[in-house]
């Protein structure tokens, strides 16, 4: 099982829609 992979992948996602709250400007910057 790829877990650690996933996990990964799930982090990175969740990290890029935080940034992209952040770079505009709105929204709640906890919720993606």
């Amino acid at each position: 099982m790829n877990t650690n992979l996933d996990q990964v992948c799930v982090n990175t996602i969740r990290t890029l829609a935080i940034d992209g709250v952040q770079n505009a400007n709105s929204g709640h910057p906890g919720m993606p």
